[in-house]
């Protein structure tokens, strides 16, 4: 009788030591982090397969053929190894403006983007365009190569190009033009349609009013199947949008769907904070607060968003991953922005999202996790000058912010003032017989 209560007492003790409500290992389903009250994330058991975030880590390039003092494009630079080993999905050029001032279909950034930058790259990226107004409609499959992703038809109409298109209406009719003349190429190609922020925040009258036009002309377009549901847009992180970036993003979506349908695509194909080359701690929480929010939103509509680019990936100033002091007679260096895109876009480029629900979240913080190599990161970003309590089983953190430099070191329970960064989430040891009883 003695040795039967013995083994009924281990037996308990094993069932009590499998309960998942007790093991605080994050690999079990719904973890919370957080005090009652206050911020707090719970982590789901659902997710993503990994990579499936990839197609947000995009970048834009205007000009891939910049030089140093020395003449070193960056791919003979001392950054070369670097700059090519980048997490980068996608690579679009020609950029948007830019475009505009190519005068042949034979242009020799076309042709470098194509011939240099992406082969020597090590994820393979795509390569995105931007088809000029003023080249010969019949003439896009000059571009076209194997790795050829999506093209844009023109870039932000009528802004630019007032010349040309007088309204959304007589793009509208150029872009179908476009459209019909290659009919092989169809499946690659986007329209811009304007922008439902700019219509509803912008501060200039003159512009929300246009982007209104151009975005119900390019819907009447769609409704008729004479354009493509497939948007490319261009978006500025700006002082004119609220502060609350959940709820933003999460209204241009249904704006878009709105307007275009419930099957329609949107590819983010340059963005950046406020179109600003000077790097500052804002540049870092408002890209982290971007890139987290786009991520939960393709994991709730994967097919409505379908990729993002970071304008740009080299050039001269210092919100570029690799940077430029001055055209032509520079010098390349690298910076914080440098570190944020190789750490935290690679988290996202890599990872697998993982299914959460966030809870008493301040407007100016965003949270999101990212299962990568075993482990579990929660990405964050806090747009606020304060700092911002969160308790949570963390190992580590690693930051950029106010000093605009990675910064990592033990994790104090609080999100940094101006900063994004990413928490390294803490793992029980558990025994082989846990294991055994509780995998997850």
């Amino acid at each position: 009788m003695k040795n039967l209560s013995a083994l009924l007492f281990c037996v308990t003790i094993l069932i009590v030591s499998c309960n998942p409500n007790k093991d605080p290992d994050i690999g079990n389903a719904r973890s919370s982090f957080g005090d009652a009250g206050t911020l707090r994330l719970t982590i789901e058991a659902q997710k993503s397969a990994p990579g499936f975030l990839a197609p947000l880590a995009g970048i834009s390039l205007r000009d891939p053929s910049a030089t140093d003092f020395n003449g070193n494009t960056i791919q003979l630079s001392a950054f070369a190894q670097q700059w090519n080993a980048m997490p980068v999905s996608m690579v679009r050029h020609p950029a948007g403006t830019q475009s505009y001032n190519i005068t042949s279909v034979q242009d020799a950034n076309v042709a470098y983007t194509q011939t240099i930058t992406i082969p020597q790259m090590l994820e393979s990226p795509t390569n995105d365009f931007t088809w000029p107004p003023q080249l010969d409609i019949n003439d896009v499959d000059e571009w076209v190569t194997a790795n050829t992703g999506r093209i844009s038809l023109a870039n932000e109409p009528p802004n630019h190009t007032p010349e040309l298109w007088a309204n959304g209406t007589e793009y509208a009719e150029w872009a179908e033009s476009v459209y019909e003349a290659n009919p092989n190429l169809q499946s690659k190609m986007w329209i811009q349609s304007g922008k439902p922020e700019v219509a509803k925040y912008f501060s200039l009258q003159s512009q929300r009013i246009e982007h209104q036009q151009i975005l119900s002309a390019t819907a009447f377009f769609v409704s008729q199947g004479r354009l493509p549901a497939r948007i490319i847009t261009t978006h500025k992180i700006s002082p004119d949008q609220p502060a609350d970036y959940q709820s933003f993003y999460e209204e241009i979506i249904q704006d878009y769907k709105d307007y275009f349908g419930s099957n329609v695509q949107v590819c983010f194909q340059e963005w950046n904070y406020r179109d600003n080359d000077s790097l500052t701690a804002e540049a870092f929480s408002s890209s982290g607060a971007f890139l987290i929010n786009l991520a939960r939103l393709k994991y709730d509509n994967p097919t409505v968003i379908s990729g993002a680019a970071y304008h740009q990936g080299h050039a001269v100033g210092g919100t570029h991953i690799v940077g430029l002091t001055s055209a032509n007679n520079g010098t390349w260096f690298t910076n914080g922005f440098t570190t944020w895109w190789q750490d935290f876009v690679g988290l996202v480029y890599w990872g697998a999202y993982v299914n959460s629900t966030v809870l008493n979240k301040p407007a100016t913080v965003d949270l999101a996790v990212i299962e990568n190599a075993g482990k579990k990161y929660i990405l964050f970003a806090n747009r606020s000058g304060a700092i911002v309590p969160f308790p949570n089983n963390a190992a580590s953190m690693t930051y950029w912010g106010e000093d605009m430099t990675k910064l990592s070191g033990s994790y104090s329970n609080a999100l940094p003032a101006n900063s994004s960064g990413y928490i390294e989430l803490r793992t029980s040891r558990r025994s082989w017989w846990q294991r055994l009883f509780n995998r997850q």
